[in-house]
């Protein structure tokens, strides 16, 4: 009697031990896991953070101001006759300024937002079109996984057929062209399922792909809440939505960046003012003066 239970015990325990096995290999993944995965690692978006940093510079530079400048002249050196050597020499030590006219400077910084704006929006169309792509995907995965799990059955149900048919058909209780249907059935069942295993291992790859994986990490996906529908939210929640809807907002961007640009280049067309204000050294006098001078 002990040597029977201890038997069984031992049974149980491998038993128990093969199945943690199983599981352990097994790899599952979530919808959310997919979505965080395409977020981190789709090519798709990799190429994003340098046109925000882009846009982000280029509103940086919309908003300095033209630098001043600063100038040195020399005359009336080296020439001939009471002009030869440096005793007649003429320095003249300069510090000028743009000033623009026109309200450029706020123009310039218009468009650069404008600009800066159309990117974060592109951004996000091309997040939420990730989104979409990696959750159309895993439910093409698990429609492929759930049509494995058909296949197995079915092919688990036509042999038994087929089987329990051929052994009828051997005893003389049924006819052998009942049984050969059945066998036929069963070898269509057999390639309905291996059929069934290429298209989820595609549909894992072209899942896979959507955060730039070579080939899928995973051995199932989980499905236990994807017929699960959300609760409809009140019409005033989804008209909102529209009103801020990214593809709404791109067109908005664009037209307020048109017209920023039309403006800027109205104001282009105003003459800027250069302030200038230095010294200037007489040799042939022995004495210094000071230099003003404006220009358009």
């Amino acid at each position: 009697m002990f040597f029977l239970y201890g038997r069984a015990a031992a049974w149980l325990f491998f038993t128990v031990l093969a199945a943690a096995n199983v599981s352990a290999q097994t790899t599952t993944l979530t919808l959310t896991d997919a979505l965080r995965r395409s977020l981190s690692n789709s090519p798709a978006l990799a190429v994003f953070p340098a046109s925000l940093r882009e846009a982000d510079a280029m509103l940086l530079q919309a908003r300095q101001r033209p630098p001043p400048e600063l100038a040195l002249n020399v005359e009336n050196i080296a020439g001939s006759g009471a002009m030869e050597g440096t005793g007649n020499a003429e320095y003249t030590l300069a510090l000028s300024q743009t000033v623009e006219l026109g309200d450029k400077r706020a123009k310039r910084i218009d468009v650069a937002r404008w600009q800066q704006r159309g990117a974060n929006i592109e951004y996000d169309i091309a997040r939420t079109d990730m989104l979409a792509q990696t959750a159309t995907r895993f439910i093409e995965c698990a429609r492929a996984q759930m049509y494995v799990e058909w296949a197995q059955r079915r092919k688990s149900w036509a042999e038994r057929s087929a089987k329990t048919a051929s052994a009828r058909a051997a005893a003389g209780a049924a006819s052998t062209a009942e049984a050969k249907r059945l066998e036929i059935a069963a070898v269509r069942a057999r390639i309905t399922l291996l059929q069934a295993e290429s298209e989820r291992e595609m549909q894992r790859d072209l899942l896979a792909a959507t955060w730039g994986a070579g080939g899928a990490d995973f051995d199932a996906v989980v499905i236990a809440h994807i017929g699960e529908l959300p609760a409809v939210e009140p019409e005033q929640i989804w008209l909102d939505r529209l009103n801020t809807a990214p593809q709404l907002q791109r067109y908005v961007t664009q037209q307020r960046l048109l017209a920023a640009r039309q403006q800027l280049a109205g104001a282009q067309a105003t003459a800027d003012v250069t302030l200038s204000f230095g010294v200037r050294r007489l040799e042939a006098v022995d004495a210094n003066a000071l230099v003003l001078g404006a220009s358009m």
